[in-house]
């Protein structure tokens, strides 16, 4: 994984939030209020990668009704996960001031096949280009939504936007997050 790529993603958009958060805080003199809402808000930026997944893999096409590979194709790929921020949720516990954050399920946002890197075996396989880009496609997304790994990364990496987005507004009112162990 890149991870040095994908921090540098997760940082840029959290420097984004943080002038966006304290536009919002600068509105309302006083004390701050944590509602849901407010919390939506301020992790609202649409579709949010967190975490790449650099795959090099192997595609077996098989022969119509048959267990005899017809022909092989390697490629690198590199699969981008995340969520949709919008649909973050927050339950609130106003007793023991935390903040609950509800994460919508990780999607892959983005398979991304080098072209450069395909290769053929046996090397005059019939197949094009564009089938051949297909299959790797689907073949790399089955292998990602397959790797506990890269949904524990894109877990961790989530968790770590999140906290940094909220962390301003609830520290002023005095709220800690909790996260959910059922996740």
């Amino acid at each position: 994984m890149n991870r040095g790529h994908s921090i540098c993603r997760i940082l840029s958009t959290i420097c984004l939030v943080f002038v966006v958060i304290f536009a919002l805080s600068g509105c309302s003199k006083g004390k701050t209020i944590v509602t849901e809402s407010t919390l939506e808000k301020a992790v609202e930026v649409s579709d949010l990668s967190v975490a790449e997944y650099n795959y090099n893999g192997i595609y077996e096409h098989f022969k119509d009704d048959s267990d005899k590979v017809d022909y092989r194709i390697k490629y690198d790929a590199t699969v981008k996960v995340g969520i949709n921020m919008g649909e973050i949720k927050f339950t609130i516990d106003e007793e023991s001031k935390t903040v609950t954050p509800i994460l919508p399920e990780l999607t892959i946002n983005d398979v991304i096949v080098d072209t450069e890197s395909l290769g053929y075996m046996p090397e005059n396989a019939k197949v094009e280009v564009k089938d051949a880009l297909k299959y790797c496609k689907q073949d790399v997304q089955k292998e990602a939504g397959e790797s506990e790994q890269l949904n524990e990364v894109a877990t961790e990496n989530l968790r770590s936007v999140i906290e940094a987005l909220i962390k301003p507004l609830l520290d002023t009112a005095g709220y800690t997050i909790k996260w959910d162990a059922a996740e």
